[in-house]
Parts: C-alpha cells; sequence; structure tokens
C-alpha cells in the first residue's frame, strides 16, 4: 500500500512538473525543485520495490529459487 501511495503521489507530482513546464516563461528555479521533488518520490518507489523483492526471495526454500532461476533461464 506504501508503493501504491507514493506512486499516486509521484503522479501528483509530475502532473505539477507538467504545468510548470506549460508557461511561456518557464520559471527555471521552480522546475528543477520540482524535477527533484518527482525524482526524490521514484527513488522512494524504486526502493520500496527492491526491499519487496528482497524480501520475497529471503521467504524462497532453495529449491524454490532454483526453481524461480530454471523458469527465467527457459524465458
Amino acid at each position: 500500500s506504501k508503493v501504491v501511495h507514493q506512486q499516486w503521489r509521484m503522479q501528483e507530482e509530475a502532473q505539477k512538473l507538467g504545468e510548470l513546464l506549460q508557461a511561456t516563461a518557464v520559471n527555471e528555479s521552480a522546475v528543477l525543485a520540482q524535477v527533484d521533488r518527482v525524482l526524490g518520490i521514484e527513488r522512494e518507489v524504486k526502493r520500496a520495490h527492491m526491499t519487496l523483492l528482497v524480501r520475497i526471495k529471503n521467504t524462497l526454500t532453495r529449491e524454490q529459487q532454483a526453481m524461480l532461476k530454471g523458469l527465467r533461464d527457459a524465458t
């Protein structure tokens, strides 16, 4: 649920960025600050995804991990 919330937040911040860029004269410092906000949220989402993947892998047995590797290699 944390990731979903962050994705919504990122979408809202990206929309704000788009609005800033629509101006005839773009405020560079405002745009760059907004880009930093969007990238920060994106980093949090990616970190949460990686955390989830690591936790899932750590719950699998060696046999399950080997089976997963075999499935990946087959594709």
